[in-house]
């Protein structure tokens, strides 16, 4: 029994392998990695961490999402005759990629600014170093600081549309999932 291995079946292979690895990567972030990061270091050491990675895990979700959207147009090009299937796939995958594009682009850099911002004036009081929220007398001490909470009030709103942006470009992808299980053959 040979195989056929035609520009296609490449073509879904590299959708397949960019689709899962993209999938992957946000269940371990989103999921496992960050929460453990948060749980074990400090507030800072956690916050720097994040601005290393992040840039580069929203370019991978980027070049992933974005691969994978190609290829999904590839093997169904646009028409008229799509299916629901198909434009619902197609909307998915377009969404993850403008998502994931707005968390690189835009709400992860204004974050992290807005963070080291945040960082500075905790460091000014020596909060931030231990595990979780700020220490609460060192806390309220910020709060009485008008900048610290228009800061404390930019990175809330910014993270927030952050998480969300994430969590809903992994759903759209959870729906994809769905529909690549339910054209498995059993061979």
């Amino acid at each position: 029994m040979g195989a056929n291995f035609s520009t296609m079946s490449l073509v879904r292979a590299t959708h397949l392998a960019c689709f899962s690895a993209w999938y992957g990567t946000q269940i371990w972030v989103t999921f496992f990695a960050g929460l453990t990061m948060i749980r074990y270091l400090p507030r800072h050491t956690f916050g720097y961490m994040q601005s290393k990675l992040f840039p580069k895990y929203f370019m991978l979700g980027v070049a992933l999402s974005g691969i994978s959207l190609a290829t999904f147009l590839i093997d169904n090009p646009i028409s008229s005759s799509w299916s629901f299937e198909q434009k619902l796939q197609a909307a998915s995958h377009l969404i993850s990629f403008l998502l994931v594009s707005g968390n690189a682009f835009y709400l992860s850099p204004q974050t992290t600014n807005v963070m080291f911002e945040k960082h500075k004036l905790e460091k000014e009081e020596h909060a931030g170093q231990a595990i979780g929220a700020v220490e609460e007398d060192k806390a309220a001490k910020l709060r009485q600081n008008k900048r610290y909470v228009e800061l404390e009030r930019s990175f809330s709103r910014l993270h927030g549309y952050s998480v969300l942006f994430a969590l809903s470009s992994l759903l759209s992808h959870t729906v994809n999932i769905w529909f690549l299980a339910a054209h498995l053959r059993h061979t």
